[in-house]
């Protein structure tokens, strides 16, 4: 009688733990996902942005050669925060 209680009290753990490592790797993918589409839609405002800008002229950054990330930040800073 005791053997069966044990069996049904390690059935129903083992129940438990597998619901709750399913729960966390669902909430780990989804925060995964908002996180990826997060980054990728700043990408494409940030890209979009600096085509528009290089579209309409508005600064003198139009010209500028965008080779690294330092050419980068300060293209954004020249045509988006001192105008």
């Amino acid at each position: 009688m005791i053997i069966k209680n044990l069996y049904l009290v390690a059935a129903v753990v083992a129940v438990e733990v597998v619901v709750v490592v399913v729960v966390v790797v669902v909430v780990v993918v989804v925060v995964v996902e908002v996180v990826v589409v997060v980054v990728v839609v700043v990408v494409v405002e940030v890209v979009v942005a600096i085509h528009s800008v290089e579209a309409n002229s508005c600064c003198d950054c139009s010209r500028r050669r965008l080779k690294s990330w330092n050419s980068a930040w300060s293209f954004f800073i020249d045509c988006f925060v001192k105008q």
